[in-house]
C-alpha cells in the first residue's frame, strides 16, 4: 500500500510539473503574441495619420491645369492659390 501510495505521489508530482510548464509556455506565447499585436497595430497606424496630412511640399500633377499654379499658406496653414 505504501509502494502504490508512492508511486502515485511521483505521477502526481510528473504531472504538476507539466502543468506548471505548459501554463508558463501558454503565459509566454501569449504575452509574445500580445506584443507583436500592439507593434503591428502601432506601426499601422502611424503609416496611416501620415497619409492621412496634406502634401506640403513638392510637385503634383494635376488634371484640368493648364499652367503652372502655386499654393502658398499662411501661418495658420492655410492654402491660397
Amino acid at each position: 500500500m505504501a509502494v502504490e501510495t508512492e508511486i502515485s505521489h511521483r505521477r502526481l508530482g510528473k504531472y504538476m510539473r507539466y502543468l506548471m510548464w505548459f501554463s508558463v509556455c501558454t503565459v509566454c506565447l501569449l504575452l509574445l503574441f500580445s506584443a507583436a499585436i500592439i507593434a503591428g497595430g502601432t506601426i499601422w497606424l502611424r503609416t496611416a495619420m501620415r497619409r492621412s496630412l496634406p502634401q506640403l511640399d513638392g510637385r503634383a500633377n494635376v488634371s484640368g491645369l493648364s499652367q503652372p499654379v502655386t499654393v502658398r499658406r499662411d501661418k495658420n496653414g492655410v492654402p491660397y492659390i
